[in-house]
């Protein structure tokens, strides 16, 4: 059976790290994957607008609101998503879409990738989130090097594509395990 990887995408901002996931799709595409894009953002939707035949789903999301009732709709939306896609692994691109991804994808038995490529944002939540996931992606020596020790043995090295805009053998090698 075909392995089927999420990328869930949360807000209405466009960053490096969107570019960067967009050649690392586009790598993974060489294979037998199926890649799901989930959006909770048109906006987002229609700025990165790279679906070159992936499933691509508009999930919205509540926003912020009274008694923090949004949390509770966003996990079930989130929950009842999953349980539809079936996917083989989620892999989250930054912290703002752990907090929303993460929990939900555990608590139904999917495999977590979380990519890092910023610095370790020292919260215990953030420390939660990431012993949650099974595999932590980094993009350099530098980020790897600022994740707590006790994390280091779920790290996979994978270059920046951005900059290289081609794997190495050895990190394609790492990245085809992990899946």
């Amino acid at each position: 059976m075909k392995k089927k990887i999420l990328y869930p995408f949360h807000g209405n901002t466009v960053g490096g790290s969107h570019v960067s996931t967009f050649y690392l799709i586009q790598e993974i595409n060489k294979y037998d994957v199926e890649i799901e894009l989930v959006f909770d953002n048109k906006l987002m939707l229609d700025k990165l607008n790279f679906s070159n035949n992936n499933k691509t789903y508009l999930l919205k999301l509540a926003s912020k609101s009274l008694l923090n009732f949004h949390i509770v709709i966003n996990f079930v939306k989130i929950f009842f998503h999953l349980i539809n896609s079936k996917p083989s692994v989620v892999h989250i691109n930054d912290l703002r879409t752990a907090y929303l991804w993460i929990i939900p994808t555990k608590i139904l038995g999917v495999p977590v990738i979380f990519h890092y490529r910023t610095r370790w944002i020292k919260s215990r939540f953030s420390a939660f989130l990431t012993f949650l996931s099974n595999k932590i992606f980094v993009a350099s020596n530098f980020i790897e090097k600022d994740i707590p020790e006790k994390f280091r043995k779920k790290i996979v090295k994978v270059n920046n594509i951005f900059s290289h805009r081609k794997l190495k053998k050895k990190e394609e090698k790492n990245l085809m395990y992990v899946l």
